[in-house]
């Protein structure tokens, strides 16, 4: 299954879309990926509070190097 993704550049304005296999949402409880996939989140929002999440995963199984591949 992929995801298909319309990304806008906010200097530029310009969209272009990106298709992958999974996506992230890390940016809170009023996340447009959590409220597209419908994940359900309880608590009260608001209060100012943040939490860091520590995350070790070996993913070069799911990029490659090639023309697709931006080196920075």
């Amino acid at each position: 299954m992929a995801l298909h993704s319309i990304c806008r550049d906010r200097i530029s304005g310009e969209e272009f879309e990106v298709v992958s296999t999974y996506a992230i949402g890390c940016d809170g409880d009023n996340s447009v990926v959590v409220k597209s996939i419908g994940i359900e989140t309880e608590g009260q929002m608001g209060l100012g509070a943040a939490v860091n999440v520590w995350l070790e995963a070996d993913l070069t199984k799911y990029t490659r190097i090639g023309p697709a591949c931006c080196t920075g």
